[in-house]
């Protein structure tokens, strides 16, 4: 008698904007973001945010959490855990509902709680 495993879920989707690429407009996910390039704009999801070293985002942005290691700047409404990076910066309103920031990275602006 054959026993037969069930295939793992695939993994959710993402959004990604690659290293090489300029955005500028809106968007709006359920899914995890990863910038890796440059992105101009409101960002919306419902999900995870990162902005990776050498990235550059202007504009406001919503997420679940934020891990920040890229250049950003604007207002951010994070729910949960926004982290910043020893090689991110930030330049603008930060509310989260935690907030860590690493030894070395930029801060710039104000820094308030996040209540839902």
């Amino acid at each position: 008698m054959a026993f037969f495993k069930k295939p793992p879920p695939p993994p959710p989707p993402k959004t990604v904007i690659g290293p090489k690429t300029t955005f500028k407009g809106a968007l709006v996910t359920q899914a995890e973001v990863e910038i890796l390039g440059v992105f101009e704009g409101p960002v919306r999801s419902k999900s995870s945010l990162l902005i990776a070293q050498g990235a550059r985002v202007k504009g406001d942005l919503t997420s679940a959490s934020l891990l920040c290691c890229g250049a950003a700047s604007g207002q951010a409404f994070i729910a949960g855990l926004a982290t910043i990076e020893e090689t991110g910066s930030w330049d603008g309103q930060l509310k989260a509902g935690r907030l860590f920031i690493r030894k070395g990275a930029q801060l710039t602006g104000t820094l308030l709680p996040y209540t839902p």
